[in-house]
């Protein structure tokens, strides 16, 4: 009986993929269509896309490609057009403008040494037999990194009775010293939080990046989420909410002062469209809503008394000794509200409109990353917040958070609450001398998380 083996065109995966794709919900198809289309910006370098340089020192710094155009990789300008194509992550040597892949041997063996150790070597720069001067020389020749590393290493007297593993290190530290090696990474939202953190801590208020992914992961932050932020970071924080959402659901920020401080997303190599679900407004929209609420409550409130007794309302009533908590924008102590508080509450009353009405749409995630005192922030924005919704709050200080912490629990407004500090230790990983790095940055603040409750003070 004859049998012919079925052809393999490819038509049995493409109908399995079809069949699955047709149960998803309009969402996941439209999450599924928009990572395809995303995807293939952040494999290679393309040209218009934002990177982070990082040197074999540490240094690391922000560039954008632009084909024919000229970068500074070290100590000099080269053409980024050779970049174009090439894989994100993997180290490059640059020489006269050419960017090369380093290859790696992973096969390192270091034999045993027996007695031999280092004991007796002195360190002096008399051990090298090269001179400032003949180093320049070679330099001006255009000599390549390899090369001169090579020549520096067997002109030194001391190298050959060093141990194998005093060898791999000092070759090691002349190729830092000697090579320019970079390497391009993509702009995510993890590698601007390690940059800021390793050239300007103090204004991503020294946040790390596994405590910005921790944050991330308690917030429950996630595409077609409704996610409010208060950023003091200087946009790191935003950059990992906008990473999380991809472009989808709706994301508050809220900032202090004149204007939103989001120079890290600029950084970012992210789609525009990612950016255009997020509103940036001041903290004062949220003050005078719930000014306005306060107000309408109390007139409610009065107009019942009135109902009830069935007497003419009082207008020296009860109504100036509420105390509602302190207000950022004050009027003059006899309660008279002056021209210029007057002509700031009327531009906020009637100021972003469509975020006035997005407000109103209780959301699932509050993250606070902030310099100021975390409570009158939380008592502001804590009503926009429904129930089972997440609260993150970072600080560098444990006394806002344990204030905060005390707020909360007093309001029966959370469960779940807890203070913690995140905690890294990076290891060097080498044949025989694995251990934790020397030198390491070993604070990152402290975080609080809670769950909130359904309250009565929530905007219904």
């Amino acid at each position: 009986m004859d049998t012919k083996t079925p052809v393999d065109d490819g038509s049995a995966v493409e109908d399995t993929i079809e069949a699955h794709t047709s149960s998803w919900s309009v969402k996941e198809k439209e999450i599924f269509k928009f990572y395809e289309e995303e995807r293939k910006q952040f494999e290679t370098i393309q040209p218009g896309a934002k990177v982070v340089i990082k040197f074999a020192d540490g240094r690391q710094t922000f560039a954008k490609i632009k084909a024919g155009k000229r970068a500074r990789f070290g100590k000099g300008y080269y053409n980024v057009d050779k970049l174009l194509g090439k894989p994100y992550g993997p180290a490059m040597d640059v020489d006269r403008g050419n960017f090369t892949l380093v290859q790696f041997d992973y096969k390192e063996d270091i034999s045993n040494d027996g007695d031999k150790d280092n004991a007796k070597l002195n360190d002096s720069h008399s051990n090298q037999g090269l001179s400032m001067s003949e180093i320049e020389k070679l330099k001006k020749k255009k000599t390549s990194g390899e090369n001169l590393v090579e020549a520096v290493v067997s002109n030194s007297k001391t190298f050959e009775a060093k141990t194998e593993f005093s060898k791999a290190k000092y070759i090691k530290k002349k190729r830092k010293k000697y090579l320019n090696r970079v390497s391009i990474l993509p702009a995510n939202a993890a590698a601007v939080c390690d940059a800021y953190l390793k050239n300007e801590p103090k204004r991503s208020l020294n946040l790390r990046p596994d405590t910005l992914s921790i944050m991330l992961t308690a917030s429950n932050a996630r595409a077609h989420g409704k996610t409010v932020i208060f950023d003091s970071t200087s946009g790191v924080l935003a950059a990992g909410v906008v990473e999380r959402h991809g472009g989808f659901g709706r994301i508050l920020n809220i900032f202090m002062g004149e204007r939103s401080r989001t120079e890290a997303i600029d950084s970012c190599n992210f789609p525009k469209r990612w950016t255009r679900c997020m509103w940036n407004f001041p903290l004062g929209v949220v003050v005078q809503m719930n000014r306005e609420r306060r107000e309408a409550a109390l007139k409610a409130a009065e107009n019942a008394a009135e109902a009830e007794a069935h007497t003419p309302r009082d207008s020296s009533g009860a109504a100036g000794t509420l105390n509602f908590g302190s207000d950022p924008i004050e009027g003059d102590k006899e309660g008279k509200v002056n021209e210029e508080v007057s002509e700031k509450r009327e531009k906020l009353r009637t100021s972003f409109p469509r975020v006035r009405v997005i407000l109103k749409e209780p959301s699932d995630s509050l993250l606070i990353a902030t310099k100021y005192h975390p409570v009158p922030i939380l008592k502001e924005i804590l009503p926009y917040m429904s129930g089972s919704s997440q609260i993150v709050i970072y600080s560098e200080y444990m006394e806002p958070l344990k204030a905060a912490a005390q707020y909360l629990k007093n309001g029966g407004q959370v469960v779940n609450l807890n203070i913690l500090e995140s905690w890294n230790r990076e290891y060097q990983i080498l044949p025989k001398r694995t251990h934790p790095l020397m030198n390491m940055h070993g604070f990152s603040g402290y975080l609080l998380t809670a769950t909130k409750l359904a309250h009565p003070s929530d905007i219904p």
